[in-house]
């Protein structure tokens, strides 16, 4: 988002600022903000990012001014900028901006950007101070789709009930959009495939609701967030998995009739004959809703995504300085996916994708000025293929097992031979006393002018499981010094495609982080 889109609200800023600066004893407002700056070194490979040789693309400045105008109506606004790898360019955006009033204590009313209430963590995401690790939980919080799941852009209700009998219970429920970009986190993760190069991502009507019950149990919560969102998409394809068949396809349709009409009017000096027996041979083996392609590449595709839902579980107990969390999330959506150009369906046997995802984590303030936590977390792309077996089926597809000669040589071979005993038996049909011989079609080929890009593909490609230990130092009041260190094991949330074919399943990731607070 930038800033033009947002200002009518920093008008309001501007003007409550003002009225504070002239009636200060009133209207009293409240000005914070942070800085950080920290490193992420990986032992292999690269974590979101260029990381294996160390990064310090890795840092954040955020400053938020809010205010009560009267006891029921409060504003406020934050200015962010962050970059962590690849995410982020350090540009100065609104992070949230919303308007706020609280009618009752069970029920309040915002517009504007508000924070997400999703899982237990999202809206304190930006505070330090407020958690030990330095990355939350990838496989609920995961930093790459942060701008898009940090704020909504629309309405809300909210409110608290409190029965000292039943405990405390908080909920709200907004309606709106979410920011999304074309070249952002979301973007990043449907590309690191090799199959999409994104253009155009639109994510529209969004709805989320959270309810967290302080239960009558000192210490003990329980919540639960659901997101439900549309989204449409718009890529180049490559060509990857289903591609390659396609662009065999089109290439058959553009090269082969002439060849053989050719190879006909030749051996009978027909033109007529030759042009129906070969046109009749093409549309046998290419599909009609192949042959309609130009035999131009990248193809567009589009999908539509009906469904696109984060349904979050959450638990929480306190006791002393010993705080334990887990949070368990399932991740569906469905869609329709087409090529532009004609509509030829890309979907396959199976539209829907579940993930399932969950983590579970522990801190424990040792000393006044130091905490210590760990938590272990699993992501699986598809929650009914734990194994990934679709992952390792995709390297012993025949159009997918490049090297690429040796598929066009092979069809090649069985075009030859089913064309020549086409003919044959049209011949033998018609009485046209004519016969091909292996001869006769031995020069029809496939020649393609182009190779075809590969990623090679693994087991571990489906999951991502990760064990991090965190020490948070509170040096000053104001200052944090944090380390950490992440046993990764897959590779869900990284960049395939900038890792390489030869991806390692497991790295260690160190991160440390100096935040200053004011």
């Amino acid at each position: 988002m930038t800033l033009t889109k947002y200002s009518f609200f920093i008008g309001i800023l501007f003007f409550y600022t003002l009225m504070a600066a002239a009636y200060c004893d009133n209207i009293p407002v409240d000005i914070h903000g942070f800085l950080s700056q920290g490193f992420l070194q990986t032992d292999r490979g690269e974590y979101m990012g260029k990381s294996d040789d160390g990064t310090f693309k890795f840092n954040e400045i955020g400053l938020n001014v809010s205010s009560y105008l009267t006891d029921d109506i409060h504003l406020g606004i934050q200015l962010i900028s962050r970059k962590m790898g690849n995410c982020g360019e350090n540009n100065l955006q609104i992070d949230w901006a919303f308007a706020d009033y609280r009618w009752r204590d069970y029920l309040g009313f915002r517009f504007g950007k508000i924070q997400m209430p999703f899982g237990l963590y999202n809206e304190i995401r930006d505070i330090d101070m407020l958690r030990t690790a330095i990355l939350l939980p990838s496989c609920i919080y995961n930093e790459a789709w942060r701008e898009t799941f940090s704020a909504i852009e629309g309405v809300g209700i909210y409110g608290n009930i409190s029965e000292n009998e039943f405990g405390n219970i908080n909920y709200q429920a907004l309606a709106g959009t979410l920011n999304v970009s074309n070249d952002g986190g979301v973007a990043n993760y449907i590309e690191q495939t090799g199959m999409f190069d994104v253009y155009n991502l639109e994510l529209r009507k969004s709805f989320i609701t959270s309810i967290l019950w302080d239960l009558p149990i000192d210490g003990l919560s329980i919540g639960t967030s659901y997101l439900s969102t549309r989204m449409h998409e718009k890529s180049f394809t490559n060509d990857h998995f289903m591609y390659g068949p396609i662009r065999l396809g089109m290439d058959m349709a553009e090269q082969l009739p002439e060849q053989f009409n050719q190879v006909i009017a030749d051996k009978t000096g027909d033109r007529n004959t030759a042009t129906m027996i070969a046109n009749n041979f093409t549309s046998l083996i290419v599909p009609e809703n192949i042959q309609t392609l130009n035999n131009q590449w990248p193809k567009e595709s589009f999908k539509d995504f009906h469904t696109v839902g984060f349904w979050v579980l959450s638990f929480k107990y306190q006791w002393q300085d010993l705080i334990i969390s887990a949070e368990r999330m399932d991740f569906k959506m469905n869609y329709d996916w087409f090529l532009t150009e004609n509509g030829f369906d890309l979907r396959g046997r199976d539209n829907s994708f579940n993930s399932h995802s969950y983590y579970v984590s522990g801190t424990y303030r040792l000393l006044d000025w130091l905490e210590l936590g760990i938590y272990y977390t699993v992501y699986y792309q598809d929650e009914s293929d734990k194994n990934a077996e679709f992952y390792q089926a995709l390297n012993q597809m025949e159009f997918y097992q490049y090297p690429v000669e040796m598929i066009y040589l092979q069809t090649s071979q069985g075009i030859r031979q089913n064309f020549k005993d086409f003919a044959n038996d049209v011949f033998a049909q018609s009485g046209a006393g004519v016969t091909l011989s292996d001869e006769d079609v031995k020069d029809i080929q496939l020649i393609q002018d182009y190779e075809l890009e590969k990623i090679k593909y693994h087991d571990f490609n489906g999951w991502q499981k990760e064990l991090v230990v965190s020490v948070n130092m509170q040096l000053k009041p104001q200052w944090n010094l944090k380390l950490e260190g992440h046993f990764i094991d897959g590779v869900t949330f990284l960049d395939w495609t900038a890792n390489g074919g030869d991806i390692p399943r497991k790295r260690f990731l160190f991160a440390s982080k100096v935040t200053f607070n004011f």
